[in-house]
This record gives C-alpha cells, sequence and structure tokens, in this order.
C-alpha cells in the first residue's frame, strides 16, 4: 500500500499543476497542432481548414463557387486533454533519471501529436456529413450532398465514424497506458514474474500440505468399525 500512495501522491501533484496551468497551455498546443492539421488537408486535396478565433474552433469548407461553410467544434480540447495523465505518469517514475523522464516526455507527447492529428483530420470528414444529415431535404441539402460526395465517400464516413467512437471510448487513454507500460516493460515483467511466484507457489504449497492430509485420513481406520481379531 505504502508503495502504490508513494506513486500516486506525485502522480496527482503534477496531473493537478497541469490541470491548473491549462488554461495557458491548451491554447499554446493548439497553435502548434493547427498548421500539421492544415497542411494534411493540403496534402490530400482537401477543401478544408482548420480555424481558430480566439477560443472557438472551426472547420471552413470551400464549396464550390467560392463559397464557405464552416461549422464550430465544440469541447474540442478533449481531444488532446490525454496529455496530462500521459506527463503525469512518466514524471513520477522516481528510480529513474530526469533525463530518462525527459526523453520519454518527449516521445510520448510526439505520439499523442501524431494521434491529435488524425483525430482533427477525421472529425472534418465526420462533422460535415452530420451536418448535412440534420438538414431538413431541400435543394440546399442535396447541394451539399453532391459536393461533399466527390471529396469526402459515404464509406470513409462510417468508417472514420466508427473508428473515431472506438477511440473516444477506450483508445485515447488507453494508448497513453501503452506508453507508460512500454517504458517500464521490463520492470513490469520482473514485478509480473515475481507476483506470479508468490501467488503460485504458496497457494501450490497449501495444497500439497491439505492433499497430503486428506490422503491420511482415508487411510485411517474409522473409530465406529470394529476389527476382528484373527484366530
Amino acid at each position: 500500500m505504502s508503495a502504490s500512495l508513494l506513486f500516486l501522491a506525485p502522480f496527482l501533484a503534477v496531473a493537478g499543476l497541469l490541470f491548473g496551468c491549462w488554461s495557458w497551455i491548451s491554447p499554446l498546443y493548439m497553435e502548434s497542432i493547427l498548421p500539421a492539421v492544415n497542411a494534411l488537408f493540403t496534402v490530400v486535396a482537401l477543401p478544408v481548414q482548420l480555424e481558430l478565433h480566439e477560443t472557438a474552433l472551426v472547420f471552413a469548407y470551400e464549396r464550390s463557387a467560392g463559397s464557405m461553410l464552416r461549422l464550430q467544434m465544440h469541447s474540442y480540447e478533449a481531444v488532446y486533454f490525454n496529455i496530462i495523465p500521459a506527463v503525469a505518469l512518466l514524471a513520477t517514475v522516481s528510480h529513474k533519471r530526469i533525463a530518462w523522464r525527459l526523453g520519454w516526455i518527449g516521445l510520448a507527447v510526439l505520439l499523442l501529436f501524431g494521434t491529435h492529428v488524425a483525430s482533427f483530420f477525421v472529425s472534418a470528414h465526420i462533422a460535415l456529413w452530420d451536418y448535412v444529415h440534420s438538414l431538413a431535404p431541400t435543394r440546399f441539402r442535396g447541394d451539399l450532398i453532391v459536393g461533399l460526395g466527390a471529396w469526402f465517400p459515404t464509406e470513409q464516413y462510417a468508417l472514420y465514424s466508427s473508428a473515431l467512437a472506438q477511440w473516444n471510448i477506450w483508445g485515447r487513454y488507453a494508448f497513453v497506458l501503452g506508453i507508460w507500460f512500454f517504458a517500464l516493460r521490463q520492470e513490469i515483467v520482473l514485478w509480473a514474474r515475481d507476483m506470479a511466484d508468490k501467488q503460485v507457489a504458496f497457494p501450490t504449497e497449501k495444497l500439497y500440505h491439505w492433499r497430503h492430509k486428506s490422503l491420511k485420513k482415508q487411510e485411517s481406520v474409522p473409530n465406529n468399525i470394529k476389527v476382528k481379531r484373527a484366530v
């Protein structure tokens, strides 16, 4: 229990500090991720760009004839909120050197950065089709469907919706734990082997003694049976 508390207390302290500074961290991180997402849209030649207007994040979709459709994304900070537990987990590994911790924190942030870019890229496909599906059947809706179909096939919408839903449910934070487990894989393997030896060897020894006693009881003569003496 004491070892768990020694790990939990620093983890909560670092996570609490990062959470308290989130109002400064989030805008800086968003400004760094925005060019990467827009560059990806440009590389794949999609008429979509992310725009940040103070705290409002907007998907700007350029329709034909130069008209623009802008959709605001709500609660977008949840996409990269897993940075806090990732940094806290790696920063509180007490038996490792500072250089090791900083190196793994940098690698973790870089890997998470890639998942965040992918999440915003996929979210653009989903947001545009979700908006179309929410419209009443009008000519405007029909024109949007025709325009989107050329750039964003409906098959991709179904695939991206399913993948992003699973990612949001468990993948976002399971990926953080995966990085942490991989960073400490040697220690975890040694700990698991030690625990397995303790958990398996001790019950096996008790089972042997219990079985040995039960065999002795079976060999003993019951008290209610009289044994006749040979004449």
